[in-house]
């Protein structure tokens, strides 16, 4: 009685909200953790890169080095927002002692402004490493599966063998649409790819049993595809 509607809704509402919202960040957190193994299929790597990798060559091994990490993830997400939907639970809202509501509260707080200061210098040094090689860096890409893959990684191999430059890996992004778009857009530098599908998906020219008139086709016509 006798607040503002402002009052009403900063001093009430949404105190008493906060929890079931941070309940709702909270298992789309977990979730998006999970979901972002499916970013191997587009070749964002992390974790999943591993899971899809040991899948394709049954290595119950590499299945394990990356759905064991991510689950650890998922798991470590999933307490940090616990402790801050806690913090933003009022104490009159939370069972057990008051004072005792207050210590633990305290020492939550100090714990989550150690982890926020930690990832903060994590993503600072991260991002000027980053820039630093931007300009001595090449992206080499390849198709999702195992011969195109090991082309990509003897191309970069050749690359950083043979000069100084840093070799993005790239590799299982896809089909033949999705290493042309990442070519077209700069995402990649280079990826290897077969005159024949070239000749056909690229440059949309019938099928012809011609292997000298397809290599020359696509030799001449190929940046018209780009």
């Amino acid at each position: 009685m006798g607040l503002t509607p402002l009052q009403v809704l900063t001093k009430v509402q949404i105190p008493l909200a906060l929890p079931v919202i941070m309940a709702g960040v909270r298992i789309a957190s977990v979730t998006a953790v999970g979901l972002m193994t499916m970013a191997a299929f587009i070749g964002a790597g992390g974790l999943g890169y591993l899971v899809f990798s040991g899948i394709r060559t049954v290595n119950n091994n590499q299945i394990l080095a990356g759905a064991i990490p991510a689950c650890m993830l998922a798991l470590t997400v999933d307490f940090i927002i616990g402790l801050v939907e806690k913090l933003v639970t009022p104490i009159s809202l939370q069972k057990g002692d008051r004072a005792v509501k207050i210590k633990n509260r305290t020492v939550q707080k100090a714990g989550l402004g150690a982890a926020a200061v930690l990832l903060a210098a994590v993503f600072l040094f991260t991002s000027i490493g980053t820039g630093n090689q931007e300009g001595r860096t090449i992206s080499i890409g390849s198709k999702d599966f195992t011969e195109q893959e090991i082309l990509g990684n003897l191309v970069a191999d050749l690359v950083e063998a043979r000069t100084d430059v840093k070799v993005n890996r790239r590799l299982s992004l896809g089909g033949t649409q999705v290493c042309a778009g990442a070519l077209k857009s700069g995402d990649i530098d280079l990826y290897i790819e077969y005159s024949g599908t070239a000749y056909t998906d690229m440059l949309k020219y019938p099928p012809i049993s011609d292997m000298e008139q397809v290599y020359e086709t696509v030799k001449k016509g190929i940046w018209r595809a780009f």
